[in-house]
């Protein structure tokens, strides 16, 4: 397997720091509602925040976790949910809630999660944690925390909930005619919005075509390969990848490879190019992490893959005639100029 230069000494010295913890406190965790009203209370929600501004001040964002301790004894932590860099899903431990969240370096990363009709036992102190490391190149932990607290069931309480929603139902029906008074303003607002979405999709081209290189088309799809960067995580392919509309590469068959191979020798100053594929999950079994799918029939350059649990990612690399071989899932060099490559619909 190739080794970039410097990348291995890199590589442990950043697993050190990020054992250095450094405490500060800005980070938002917002909770919808914050009181639980037993048989009334139909949703919980936590949304904890990072700002792009916050996350600039980091080299790397590798997690945020929410977790929750019953206030009496704070030894006793219970995590709910988490999110990482490395594979880019939410997990939800212990609940039947749903999580969705993005860790994203170079915008705002978040941690959603909602708990369908909660009891009373899920009143408590809340935490969200976010890990990385600062420009310091220390580990840096950013907290924030919330309370939620329960009432108790009572006949009251059901009443006075049945009282307000037939009052606001009353006031429903008044509105009715008000809204179909209102279904021209709509219209005429969808196609405003239209236009602007045409405008918008115009300034996505436009941005493309200042940070990638297009393909011709393919199949319906183009390629887009980034401008030379020097250091590339798979978290960040994937999240700019989307952002534009598309996902990072996914070769289906031999003629999607040999025209992505193709693609990029003509541009020959790339040391390496990310494509989707992991064996994060189980070694060996490589997938398109957006959709599960089972990668085929993969171009391996000879004697890989190579890199064991250590190399969970794939890259096509220069040296390898743009044949595939695996590693991390970070790609860094102080002398050659690195990339990843996007798969877009083509509209």
């Amino acid at each position: 397997m190739i080794q970039v230069k410097y990348f291995d000494l890199l590589y442990v010295l950043l697993l050190r720091l990020l054992l250095m913890p450094h405490q500060t406190t800005s980070l938002s965790l917002s909770v919808v509602p914050t009181r639980i009203l037993p048989g009334i209370t139909k949703q919980l929600i936590f949304n904890c925040t990072m700002s792009v501004e916050e996350t600039q001040k980091m080299i790397s964002l590798n997690s945020i976790i929410l977790s929750r301790s019953n206030g009496s004894d704070q030894s006793d932590i219970e995590v709910l949910a988490v999110i990482d860099s490395f594979t880019g899903r939410v997990q939800v431990y212990n609940t039947d809630g749903l999580g969705s969240g993005v860790i994203a370096n170079q915008g705002v990363s978040y941690l959603c999660l909602q708990l369908p009709f909660p009891l009373p036992d899920k009143a408590g102190d809340y935490q969200c944690d976010a890990n990385g490391m600062n420009l310091s190149w220390r580990g840096q932990t950013i907290s924030a925390s919330a309370k939620i607290t329960s009432s108790e069931y009572s006949l009251h309480s059901m009443y006075q909930q049945l009282r307000e929603s037939k009052i606001e139902n009353i006031a429903k029906s008044l509105k009715i005619s008000e809204l179909s008074s209102q279904v021209e303003k709509l219209q005429e607002n969808v196609t405003n919005s239209t236009e602007f979405i045409k405008e918008l999709q115009e300034k996505d081209k436009a941005a493309l075509k200042t940070l990638f290189y297009e393909s011709a088309p393919y199949n319906g799809r183009r390629y887009y390969l980034t401008k030379p960067l020097a250091l590339v995580t798979i978290t960040e392919a994937q999240v700019t990848c989307a952002k534009y509309g598309g996902y990072l590469a996914e070769i289906d068959d031999d003629g999607e490879f040999f025209f992505v191979r193709n693609f990029i020798i003509k541009h020959p100053f790339y040391q390496g190019v990310f494509i989707s594929g992991t064996d994060a999950d189980q070694e060996g079994h490589w997938i398109n992490p957006r959709n599960n799918s089972t990668l085929k029939d993969i171009k391996w350059f000879r004697g890989e893959p190579g890199g064991g649990t250590v190399e969970n990612c794939i890259v096509c690399w220069r040296e390898y005639n743009w044949y595939i071989g695996d590693h991390r899932c970070v790609l860094f060099s102080d002398a050659q100029y690195i990339a990843y490559l996007c798969e877009i619909v083509d509209i």
